[in-house]
């Protein structure tokens, strides 16, 4: 199954009680999802080769689009 994979939806949460402005979402790398491993994961299992990164409700888009590309580089 893992073959028919070839994107993936990435978004992160942030802690409980953090963030409540932005619904409770956090700029990918930022929150309590640990993509690392979900990635390494992804790698070893999958083709995926799309990684397209969402926020819901960011108060700054800039923040999200600097912070979020960067935590992806370190993947």
């Amino acid at each position: 199954m893992g073959n028919r994979i070839t994107a993936v939806h990435v978004k992160d949460i942030a802690p409980a009680g953090e963030n409540a402005d932005e619904d409770g979402w956090a700029d990918v790398g930022q929150g309590t999802v640990d993509w690392k491993g979900l990635i390494a994961t992804l790698k070893e299992r999958s083709k995926a080769k799309y990684y397209v990164m969402e926020h819901d409700n960011p108060k700054d888009d800039k923040r999200f689009a600097t912070r979020s590309l960067a935590a992806a580089e370190k993947l």
